[in-house]
């Protein structure tokens, strides 16, 4: 992950929450990290205590991200990266399925299969796909399980989806923004590799999509 520009505790801060696409909100109600402390973090108008920040070390950990302290503190060598872990939409489903021993599975691509067999039978809306290329890191890996939500088209500007276009039978993953001029939508690659059938496509005839809520994987 690039870390230009990130000469500050504040935006050191503000780039991994950018990356997990968190709200402050969202960090205080599941680690109890006060939003408008986290605002003025992030202005860099005051430097955060070490225990706050290994609290924000363990939420970035715990919802995909592995940071260390010393980066976020010092801009250490170390730059952040994804980590193996469930994300925490997959962790709560496995709490509520708890009398299946899922430890006992010993294929990743089985246990990913579980866990997207338990989300689906909460959720009629999911729709899921497995990334068989390079062309959305480094947000998500090659041989990665996503798993996303339908919504109304203008809910999913600016968010990674799983796409069904009308002219196609397959699924496609790209981030989605709203054309300015007109009620259309373009879709693209984060990462445009060499390969990639239609990387970005303008006024795309979108079916249907499904922002990204749940991502496993597997290494």
């Amino acid at each position: 992950m690039k870390d230009n520009n990130l000469d500050t505790i504040g935006k050191r801060i503000g780039f991994i929450r950018s990356i997990l696409r968190t709200t402050r909100g969202y960090l205080q109600k599941e680690y109890n990290i006060s939003s408008s402390s986290i605002k003025v973090w992030e202005y860099d108008k005051i430097v955060p205590t070490k225990q706050s920040l290994e609290t924000l070390v363990y939420a970035f950990n715990n919802e995909g991200i592995e940071v260390s302290l010393d980066w976020l503190e010092k801009g250490g060598d170390k730059p952040p990266s994804l980590n193996q872990k469930l994300n925490i939409t997959s962790r709560k489903i496995l709490k509520e399925n708890k009398n299946e021993n899922l430890s006992l599975i010993s294929s990743d691509d089985q246990r990913a299969l579980l866990e997207i067999k338990k989300l689906i039978s909460l959720y009629d809306d999911c729709i899921y796909m497995y990334l068989s290329d390079e062309s959305m890191n480094p947000r998500y890996v090659q041989n990665s399980w996503i798993i996303g939500r339908k919504k109304p088209l203008n809910e999913c500007v600016g968010r990674d989806c799983i796409i069904k276009l009308t002219d196609s039978q397959n699924f496609t993953f790209r981030r989605i923004i709203k054309n300015k001029y007109e009620n259309k939508y373009t879709i693209y690659v984060l990462n445009p590799i060499d390969g990639i059938y239609d990387p970005n496509i303008v006024n795309a005839d979108i079916e249907f999509a499904a922002p990204v809520t749940w991502v496993r994987s597997l290494f």
